[in-house]
């Protein structure tokens, strides 16, 4: 109350509640694999990953009635294609992979504000609903001398929300605003590569490893803000 709400209650109990779920999913795996030679492998696989759902420990159920249902469990397809080789006597290894996965249920940690006259915010753990993400990778390791070594890798990432279902502004109907939220913690874009020289020295080696690593934009919350 002498913040300005009089409704506000010193020490008040938030969550107090009992429950129970149960949950399983049958989650298959298949790959192939051909071998054109010996030194190139290439593979295509698709899997079915799940992650059980819950209760969120950090539930505010005055703020968020619904924390005491718990949440869904996420399920996520996702397919692979790619290659791993050896060339040039090898002096020279590629891998290569390109991904697909598809998202379901998917469990996101959602920043609820709560509107006036008590204003708050609180976290709850929710299925935001659907979403897709898509990309590709490249290694490379040239080893054109025995005291000399290159890697690079360069990783392209698209995740997007179909659907992201939330309430606003204290409302009790959800609100798909999959066009105003992104993932978390998710550049477009990583690059490293660096070179290794090696030489004896002493009767030990020397390694002088310059290296470089850039990230793209990422945004720490699923609703971006410049400022993080």
């Amino acid at each position: 109350p002498a913040f300005g709400n009089a409704a506000a209650r010193l020490f008040r109990t938030r969550t107090d509640y009992t429950n129970s779920r149960s949950f399983d999913e049958f989650t298959p795996r298949l790959s192939i694999s051909y071998h054109p030679t010996e030194d190139l492998n290439l593979y295509a696989s698709w899997g079915r990953g799940f992650k059980s759902g819950g209760f969120d420990m950090r539930g505010d159920a005055i703020f968020i009635p619904s924390t005491v249902d718990g949440y869904e469990p996420e399920i996520i397809d996702s397919w692979e294609l790619g290659f791993k080789g050896a060339f040039l006597d090898r002096t020279l290894f590629l891998n290569a992979a390109a991904f697909y996965s598809d998202y379901r249920n998917q469990q996101v940690t959602i920043q609820a504000v709560q509107p006036p006259p008590n204003v708050g915010v609180a976290s709850v753990v929710d299925n935001a609903g659907q979403a897709t993400i898509y990309g590709f990778e490249l290694e490379m390791r040239a080893v054109p001398a025995d005291n000399l070594q290159f890697n690079m890798a360069f990783g392209y990432t698209h995740a997007a929300y179909n659907e992201f279902l939330t309430f606003i502004a204290g409302g009790t109907t959800p609100v798909d605003v999959a066009d105003q939220r992104v993932f978390q913690n998710t550049p477009r874009y990583v690059v490293n590569a660096n070179v290794t020289w090696s030489n004896p020295l002493f009767g030990g080696r020397l390694d002088i490893i310059p290296a470089l690593a850039l990230r793209s934009e990422q945004s720490m919350f699923e609703i971006p803000n410049a400022l993080l």
